[in-house]
């Protein structure tokens, strides 16, 4: 299925990336008891990161249930909190950066969005 493949390229990248620069965050996957899902969840240095994933070309609003759960539990600000799509632009979407996978890949290998 397309979404597992991108979910685990996702994962694999950023897997790389931490050992590459040495940076020996956990990677999770969380989920909370009524079953809202988070697909990467990272604890850095500067706090908490989580990151919703979409294999397709639109980002719908309720991609950000998720999103919107952690954040709260977590108190978590919007700079900590992102999406990633196949679409053709970078967008917010109800406050949540919503990345395009070349965007994302290119700003993680930067090493401008996991500190």
């Amino acid at each position: 299925e397309m979404g597992h493949l991108f979910e685990t390229y996702i994962l694999h990248e950023v897997r790389s990336y931490l050992h590459y620069t040495g940076k020996h965050y956990p990677i999770y996957f969380w989920s909370s008891p009524d079953g809202v899902e988070v697909d990467l969840f990272l604890e850095t240095q500067k706090g908490y990161f989580a990151v919703e994933m979409k294999s397709g070309k639109l980002w719908y609003s309720r991609f950000n249930r998720g999103l919107k759960r952690i954040q709260e539990e977590y108190q978590l600000k919007t700079d900590q909190l992102l999406g990633i799509y196949y679409g053709e632009k970078d967008l917010t979407v109800d406050g949540i950066t919503v990345l395009t996978i070349q965007n994302f890949l290119q700003r993680l290998w930067e090493d401008s969005l996991i500190i």
